[in-house]
């Protein structure tokens, strides 16, 4: 009788992991693009070979989570194979978190549910026990060579068929950039000769003024020299053809479904409400409804962009937003995800002296 009872616990716990991978591996799907970010970020693969991988582990968590839940080959097969996938995800997860942290979002679940790295190793232990204890108890059963050849040759077309493998825009412009002030440049504005050490020259700081009628009208120049950015090839926009290689220009790269790139929005629009604050650039993740609910959230104004989500990730290495600022094409501020501050921001245009739409002025703040 205690036998029944633990080989009926061992079932309904196949049964519900089953549906957990299912879950897993479903969520990763939207969108697909995120996971391959992911699988590049935490440095396991390359652009490469990124879409390749993530639909392969993917189609791993629906393989099992579907024969789980079938009475078939569970002990022999499926029960190891989710063991052997979860230890994999769990050393993932233990190594991100001794080397970034516990993130937001360890992406276990895609966008669709949120989950710290931490949260999500706990979640892959009692997995992993329950599954051990659902091996020890369950009955061996028959092996469905057939069957299980099927379903996976299903999983497996369906998913490269409903979402077909997209390569990722990695070749950008060579940029050519020399050092503004003493601060340091992005390594993208950097060529290699430009890389080793050099003797710079100090930039005098913008004094802080209030009254901006009273600066005389005289043409200042930028200091930098015109050159193209790496960001130069986005040159259409919302209204019109837009120059962000032009003067001094903030190139900001934001996900329509990411709070913080709205937070940061938000901040901006704040500093925007100075006559003398640059153009505004955004390139973004997303699709076009989402455009006006966030402009009217954040109270910015800026030109923008949306971009496929194959040219978007490939600007980023840890996560949106990612705002640049650019004097004549050079990266003089570049900051990503929570580095971004606008006490940064601010102390980089104050000490720039633009040329702006031709007539002279001083950035003030």
């Amino acid at each position: 009788m205690e036998q029944t009872k633990h080989h009926r616990i061992a079932g309904y716990i196949c049964i519900v992991i089953g549906f957990l991978f299912l879950l897993s591996g479903f969520a990763k799907l939207f969108p697909i693009t995120a996971f391959e970010f992911q699988l590049v970020r935490d440095n396991l693969t390359s652009w490469g070979l990124t879409p390749f991988l993530a639909r392969f582990l993917i189609i791993g968590e629906l393989i099992i989570g579907l024969n789980m839940l079938l009475p078939f080959s569970r002990r022999r097969v499926f029960i190891p194979m989710a063991l052997s996938l979860l230890l994999f995800f769990s050393l993932y997860l233990s190594y991100t978190i001794i080397a970034n942290g516990s993130q937001d979002n360890c992406g276990c679940f895609g966008q669709i549910i949120k989950m710290s790295n931490l949260a999500a190793l706990i979640k892959n232990i009692i997995m992993i026990a329950a599954l051990v204890f659902a091996w020890i108890k369950i009955e061996p059963e028959p092996v469905k060579i057939i069957s299980g050849s099927i379903t996976t040759g299903l999983i497996i077309l369906l998913v490269f068929i409903i979402f077909p493998v997209k390569s990722y825009i990695t070749q950008f412009s060579e940029q050519q950039a020399v050092t503004a002030s003493a601060l340091p440049l992005h390594k993208d504005s950097l060529t290699a000769d430009q890389t080793k050490p050099q003797q710079q020259t100090k930039q005098k700081t913008v004094a802080l003024q209030t009254d901006t009628t009273s600066l005389p009208k005289k043409n200042v120049k930028p200091q930098l020299p015109h050159t193209t950015s790496i960001f130069g090839k986005f040159n259409t926009y919302n209204d019109g053809a837009g120059n962000v290689d032009k003067g001094v220009t903030i190139v900001a790269f934001l996900s329509l479904d990411c709070d913080h790139c709205l937070e940061a929005s938000k901040e901006i629009a704040v500093l925007q409400k100075n006559k003398q604050f640059p153009n505004v650039y955004i390139l973004f993740l997303g699709e076009q409804d989402q455009v006006a609910p966030f402009f009217a959230a954040s109270g910015l104004k800026a030109h923008y962009a949306i971009i496929d989500p194959t040219e978007f990730f490939p600007f980023l290495e840890k996560n949106p937003p990612r705002i640049v600022v650019l004097n004549n094409g050079n990266i003089i501020g570049d900051w990503e995800g929570v580095d971004f501050t606008t006490a940064k921001l601010t102390e980089v245009l104050r000490t720039q002296k633009i040329d702006w739409e031709g007539e002279g002025a001083t950035l003030i703040f």
